[in-house]
């Protein structure tokens, strides 16, 4: 995109909506200037909105009144700082993450009552900010739509929905969507061909989802529980309350979505454990209701320097092991890639994008698609497998729009070849139970499918096969 290719063009046909892929430029150039690898400079963006975002949060707590005390100050900090980083590995700045680094000011400030005490132009950038958070990951508007509805009850007003933060909020949304009109008109034309396919990538009922994580389905329960039962004993209860209700929103968005992938599940998680800790932090006898001289503030601050001294170790030794443990279990495609220089071209036919990243981007190859992975071929095979007699598919598609999508993937995937020519092809058979996004129920070798394409057989003619291990095939041009 940054080298001029149209978004959703010829050049880069992206599942995910354009705010991502915008954002996404920023890390990119970061690490030019820089000179670091963009997954380096992308984690350091991510830091610095992380300090931002806590910087903002507290400030909103002091205005509020409910961080008056040093010790207070301390376990806003030490609970923010819990909440934004209970994330880690290559989940470290996804949508997911972003959203509640944006979206916790306009919780915070709406909840605590701290909106009323500030600024308009502040109102404004945290409504802002708010819609923007949505706009990264549209499913998430349910968390705003749960903060909303709880004060609009706990309040018995509905003043919040002429407020300036939510005004804005709502402002935000609809200039973006003014953005993606204007900037990538073509994403309108992606979204009935993802509407026809990306169910399949991983189509997980709304059930087998809920039930896929029952322990934080039932830490929710046991929460919203408990603050029923103490809301009468809390300063402030209003605040654990809206985080319950924003992280109720969250939990529907990660249901709806039909993917048990656990950064998805990320936003629930964050609310409630702010919930959490601000249920402990606010109950009497409340930790800064026993603070008092310089004794209690002295072994407060030992007892948060001892537990940062164990902490942060420990959690430098987990990302280090869990980064290990990703370099032995990396695909193979890796160590073919590997083997070639800066610049070479590269393809992989896989469904899954973990096949060719961050391995290429990493060894600075040239991806030789407009596809990041084969994203539209489970919806395809699922269709084609019941036309043939197999199970009925999770979403039945009209014959001709089978026809249709089959067509278009294997003509652009012949068009990528022809414009990238990569010299080294590999071919991920999904057979004998091997994990494929979407095609695990099915004995799939993808070469004989595309090369029922006169098309695409004529730019296959230029390769030969030149090893097998396993279930790849590694292919190589050979003029």
């Amino acid at each position: 995109m940054l080298s001029g290719a149209q978004l959703y063009g010829p050049r880069i046909a992206e599942n995910n909506p354009p705010l991502i892929i915008w954002f996404s430029a920023i890390p990119v150039l970061l690490s030019r200037v820089l000179h670091i690898p963009p997954d380096q400079a992308l984690k350091l963006l991510v830091l610095i909105m992380i300090s931002g975002s806590i910087v903002w949060c507290v400030r909103i707590f002091r205005i509020a009144g409910w961080a008056r005390l040093p010790i207070s100050t301390s376990l806003a900090i030490y609970a923010l700082v819990t909440a934004e980083t209970w994330i880690g590995g290559s989940d470290f700045g996804q949508r997911e993450h972003l959203v509640i680094l944006l979206v916790l000011p306009y919780i915070l400030s709406a909840a605590t009552g701290a909106a009323a005490k500030l600024s308009f132009s502040e109102r404004c950038a945290i409504g802002l900010l708010g819609g923007v958070a949505v706009c990264f990951k549209p499913q998430q508007v349910l968390i705003i739509v749960g903060l909303e509805i709880f004060l609009a009850v706990w309040k018995r007003s509905l003043h919040r929905f002429t407020s300036s933060d939510f005004l804005s909020a709502i402002f935000a949304v609809c200039a973006y969507i003014g953005l993606v009109s204007v900037f990538a008109p073509l994403y309108f034309q992606m979204m009935p061909i993802l509407r026809d396919t990306f169910w399949a990538y991983e189509s997980a009922t709304v059930w087998n989802t809920i039930k896929g994580v029952p322990t934080s389905n039932f830490q929710l329960l046991l929460i919203l529980i408990l603050f029923i039962l103490q809301k009468q004993k809390l300063r402030f209860a209003a605040l654990p309350g809206s985080l319950l209700a924003c992280s109720c929103g969250a939990m529907i968005a990660f249901d709806i979505q039909h993917a048990p992938w656990m950064y998805l599940f990320y936003p629930q998680q964050a609310l409630l454990i702010l919930a959490a800790l601000f249920i402990f932090i606010d109950l009497p006898p409340s930790v800064t209701s026993l603070a008092g001289g310089w004794r209690f503030n002295s072994a407060f601050a030992v007892l948060t320097l001892a537990m940062l001294a164990v902490v942060l170790p420990v959690q430098v030794h987990l990302e280090h092991r869990i980064q290990q443990l990703s370099l032995k279990y990396q695909p193979y495609s890796y160590q073919v890639f590997a083997q070639y220089p800066p610049h070479a071209s590269v393809y992989v036919f896989s469904t899954n994008v973990s096949d060719a990243f961050p391995a290429v981007t990493r060894d600075h190859l040239v991806w030789a698609s407009r596809f990041p992975a084969l994203w539209m071929l489970p919806a395809i095979i699922e269709n084609e497998a019941a036309e043939a007699g197999g199970p009925p598919p999770a979403k039945r598609l009209p014959l001709q729009t089978v026809e249709q999508l089959a067509r278009l993937q294997r003509t652009e995937t012949a068009e990528d070849f022809r414009r990238w020519k990569p010299a080294v092809v590999i071919v991920k058979q999904c057979i004998g139970g091997v994990y494929c996004h979407g095609l695990e129920r099915f004995n799939f070798h993808p070469l004989p499918w595309f090369l029922k394409s006169p098309v695409f057989a004529a730019e296959w003619s230029h390769y030969r096969l030149q090893a097998h291990h396993g279930i790849y095939d590694i292919y190589k041009r050979i003029q």
